[in-house]
């Protein structure tokens, strides 16, 4: 069996359905169940199309953990293109090269990143969308499509892909400590393969029963694959601290 993205998609819409994603807003946590993450991650697969946006071309994002983010992670590969996570902490001129270098068709960027991009708005993809966040948009993003319309007014896709295992799936840059950035490319099946190994009891060994806090930015090494192994059981983010155990004082 091919081993592609899709495969985790259809796990969630099932196994995973009634499991909960919580971000954290400037408003309080906020709550999905995983099966509205894969309603809109499909959702998304349709206003890609709608978009214009070709298959198999790139779909750039510059945006801090969330499930929009998340949205976007099954959403741009399972559409057949390729999602290219930008660094938010890297200066806007390399981010631009990088966009130009791998001749992303879209953008989706968070409303409290924008300002970061604002004085380089004419070299950007052609396709810009706004992902709110709370923050205020930059002047020149201000006609620009917003995200929760976007997929709200689309149809679920029934059809998925093309995939295929060795398709690439997602771009991630290094962060040039040690020279300039380079551009490392995952394909569908190590993604799946990782996935899988991180559930392993001698790896994370995370299991239904387990809440992960990915503290990894989303747009860093695909936050070390955590939002692939999507397990979390719907209870409090942090469980209580230990009771401590009595000491013996010494003479």
């Amino acid at each position: 069996m091919p081993l592609t993205l899709d495969l985790v998609l259809r796990r969630i819409e099932t196994v995973a359905a009634p499991l909960t994603v919580t971000s954290a807003t400037p408003d309080g946590p906020l709550r999905h169940t995983w099966g509205e993450i894969a309603l809109a991650s499909r959702r998304l697969v349709t206003a890609l199309g709608t978009l214009g946006i070709a298959a198999d071309v790139p779909v750039a994002t510059l945006a801090h953990n969330s499930h929009r983010h998340l949205e976007l992670f099954y959403g741009v590969p399972c559409s057949g293109r390729v999602l290219h996570t930008l660094n938010a902490r890297v200066p806007a001129a390399q981010l631009i090269g990088q966009l130009e270098r791998c001749a992303d068709g879209a953008i989706f960027i968070d409303a409290s990143l924008t300002e970061m991009l604002a004085e380089h708005r004419d070299r950007l993809p052609p396709v810009v969308v706004v992902m709110d966040d709370g923050a205020p948009v930059a002047a020149p993003f201000a006609g620009a499509p917003r995200y929760a319309e976007l997929v709200a007014g689309a149809e679920p896709a029934r059809e998925l892909g093309p995939m295929s295992e060795g398709q690439a799936l997602c771009i991630c840059h290094t962060s040039g400590t040690t020279g300039a950035a380079r551009a490392v490319v995952y394909s569908h099946r190590s993604v799946v393969l990782h996935a899988l190994g991180a559930l392993g009891v001698d790896s994370h060994g995370v299991s239904r029963g387990s809440v992960v806090l990915p503290l990894t930015p989303m747009f860093h090494l695909m936050a070390w694959g955590s939002p692939t192994r999507r397990r979390s059981r719907p209870r409090a983010l942090c469980s209580p601290a230990p009771t401590p155990r009595p000491t013996r004082s010494r003479r």
